[in-house]
């Protein structure tokens, strides 16, 4: 293992044998375009490499490293997502937030078989590449803080645990999502939701999935409730608290709580 941390050094040419983790976070990199002069010997001994906190615009040469199965490029300066990502067929965990990715190109994921863990928060993303379903073993997502309007392309994750999409620019959830039964934590606060109702997903991944549950089983009977008060503005009137929708067989579908002043 090789630690270099808070240092100034602009560049890097070491040639090192039975190199298994390699940590130079918190140095002021801007660019690792040989990479590979870090792995002459030896490289298939090389499983983790962390990278965060530098001022990296670009990485190229890091799919040299066949066994990688770590990579943190964190808070750094990436504008575009590195595409020689897409050669690290045994991948487990990257993290890549607190960025400046826009864009993840097509042809990127199918190759990361092996992916469990991918944080992508803090980026400027808008959408994801229609491909990215395609990561079946990914258990962890942190998508938040992007522009993220659509979450279409994560329907098929089967083995999803855990979702993260908080402060994003979704008005919509896709249904489907829903009704994959590995999900158990699913956050999504700040988004401007309209389905469900914000109402609705301040409830938890439960009441997400109940509602969902409940439009797809029987569809024509989803009906909506409005509440009017009538009456002159200043007439007492009493304050509606909490409100339970229920099926006529007894069955909950979801409750809602309303502030009281």
């Amino acid at each position: 293992m090789v630690t270099v941390k808070f240092c100034c050094i602009i560049a890097v040419d070491v040639i090192i044998a039975n190199l298994d983790q390699l940590v130079l976070s918190f140095n002021y990199f801007c660019c690792l375009k040989k990479i590979k002069h870090l792995y002459i010997i030896h490289v298939e001994m090389c499983f983790k490499v962390d990278l965060q906190k530098n001022r990296l615009k670009q990485i190229n040469g890091i799919s040299q490293l066949k066994n990688l199965t770590e990579l943190n490029l964190s808070r750094n300066e990436l504008s575009d997502f590195p595409v020689d990502i897409t050669g690290l067929y045994q991948l487990e965990k990257l993290y890549i937030n607190q960025n400046n990715i826009k864009t993840i190109p097509e042809n990127v994921f199918p190759s990361l078989e092996k992916l469990k863990f991918l944080k992508l928060s803090t980026n400027r993303l808008e959408k994801l590449p229609q491909d990215m379903n395609r990561c079946q073993h990914l258990n962890y997502l942190n998508l938040s803080n992007n522009c993220l309007r659509n979450l279409d392309p994560l329907v098929g994750l089967s083995h999803l645990k855990e979702l993260y999409v908080e402060r994003n620019q979704l008005a919509e959830l896709p249904e489907l999502l829903f009704l994959n039964n590995s999900l158990t934590l699913f956050k999504a606060n700040g988004n401007p939701l309209r389905k469900p109702p914000q109402e609705v997903c301040a409830g938890g991944l439960r009441d997400i999935q109940s509602y969902f549950a409940m439009l797809e089983a029987d569809a024509p009977d989803v009906c909506t409730v409005k509440t009017m008060f009538l009456g002159s503005s200043m007439a007492g009137k009493s304050t509606l608290c909490r409100i339970s929708i229920t099926w006529a067989s007894g069955s909950k579908i979801f409750s809602l709580r309303f502030p009281t002043q």
